[in-house]
C-alpha cells in the first residue's frame, strides 16, 4: 500500500507529478484482548519437607486483534509486539513534486521527445537527398544522351562539308 504524506492510503499515486519512497511510519497501535490467556500451575519437582516447584503452563494464548490503520494490520500481524503502543511500520511515501521539479521533468520528457524525433527527421532528409540523388542522375543521363546525339549531327555536318569541300577542289572552283 502507497500512503501520502499525511499518512492516508493513495489509490493511484501519478507518477508523473510525484514519486514513491521507500520510508518508515511511526504509529500508536493498541492490542485489544479479545479472550484473556488462560494460564495453569503445574508442579515441577515435589520437596520431601514438603514445598513445591511450580510453572506457569499456558493452556490457551491470549486473543486479540490490534486497533490501528488499516494498511499497518498486515504488518503488525507479523511483526507487532502487543505491549508496545508505538511502532515504526515500513511503508511507500507518495511525494509530490514541487513545481520546480514538475518543471524539471516536463523539460526532460519534451528533450527526450525532441531526442526520439530525430532519427525522423533525418530518415526523411536522407530520403529527399536520395530522391534529389535520382533526379540528377536521370538529368545527366538525359544530358548526356542529348550530347550524343549533338556530337553525331555534328560529325555527320562535318563529314558533309568535308565531301562539299572535296567536290568543290575536285572540280576546280
Amino acid at each position: 500500500m502507497v500512503l501520502d504524506e499525511k499518512m492516508q492510503p493513495v489509490e493511484e499515486p501519478d507518477l508523473t507529478r510525484g514519486e514513491i519512497v521507500p520510508s518508515v511510519a511511526q504509529i500508536e497501535a493498541l492490542w485489544v484482548a479479545d479472550s484473556p490467556e488462560v494460564v495453569e500451575l503445574r508442579v515441577v519437582r515435589e520437596y520431601e519437607g514438603g514445598g513445591a516447584d511450580v510453572e506457569e503452563v499456558v493452556v490457551q494464548p491470549a486473543e486479540g486483534h490490534w486497533e490501528a490503520p488499516e494498511w499497518a494490520l498486515g504488518w503488525l500481524a507479523a511483526n507487532g509486539d502487543p505491549n508496545d503502543r508505538l511502532h515504526i511500520v515500513p511503508c511507500d511515501v507518495y511525494r509530490e513534486f514541487t513545481p520546480r521539479e514538475i518543471c524539471a521533468v516536463e523539460r526532460a520528457d519534451d528533450l527526450q521527445r525532441q531526442l526520439n524525433e530525430v532519427p525522423e527527421r533525418a530518415r526523411a532528409e536522407i530520403e529527399e537527398l536520395q530522391s534529389c540523388a535520382a533526379s540528377m542522375d536521370a538529368l545527366a543521363c538525359a544530358l548526356y544522351e542529348e550530347l550524343a546525339a549533338k556530337d553525331d549531327e555534328i560529325a555527320s555536318t562535318d563529314a558533309a562539308i568535308c565531301s562539299l569541300y572535296e567536290l568543290a577542289i575536285g572540280e576546280g572552283v
